[in-house]
């Protein structure tokens, strides 16, 4: 299942959402006075001469 998270800026009604291409391994939200960042980790395992791609969409809306 692929990852995503929104957050909405109350009262101004802003929302900010992350959707991955990939399944998640690890999610951290960590704050520090006005600023919150949730971070999604993709977990890599790659040989010599392979290659691995992955997305990450970011998606601004003010209502």
């Amino acid at each position: 299942m692929k990852a995503e998270w929104t957050l909405i800026l109350t009262p101004s009604n802003i929302t900010v959402t992350e959707t991955t291409s990939f399944k998640t391994k690890l999610i951290n939200l960590w704050n520090t006075g006005h600023v919150v960042s949730p971070e999604i980790f993709h977990h890599i395992d790659v040989n010599a001469g392979q290659r691995c791609q992955w997305t990450r969409v970011y998606l601004f809306i003010q209502q």
